[in-house]
């Protein structure tokens, strides 16, 4: 059977093409980030047990913006970067 290529367009909402691009720039920014050893990403659970505080303490500094979170294209899952939180702690140590 022989194999034709088919091409096809779409028209998508300028707003749902940008936020759709700044999903995959982030996740292209985490590939790269974690393949160089820089930027590992925490769960909550894990940012609370290297800062050593509860859930509704990570959500008040996350909701502040004291502790800014990402999310990955598909999920309604949060992560912080360790950068970040390890800059805290050295932050807190002054």
């Amino acid at each position: 059977m022989e194999e034709k290529n088919v091409q096809m367009m779409m028209v998508v909402p300028a707003s749902e093409w940008n936020e759709l691009n700044r999903k995959v720039n982030l996740l292209v920014e985490m590939q790269r980030e974690n393949a160089e050893g820089k930027g590992e990403y925490l769960t909550p659970k894990e940012v609370c047990e290297m800062l050593k505080i509860g859930r509704a303490t990570y959500e008040r500094h996350r909701s502040k913006g004291t502790i800014p979170v990402y999310s990955i294209a598909g999920t309604k899952r949060k992560y912080a970067k360790k950068s970040d939180i390890l800059r805290l702690l050295h932050e807190g140590k002054r």
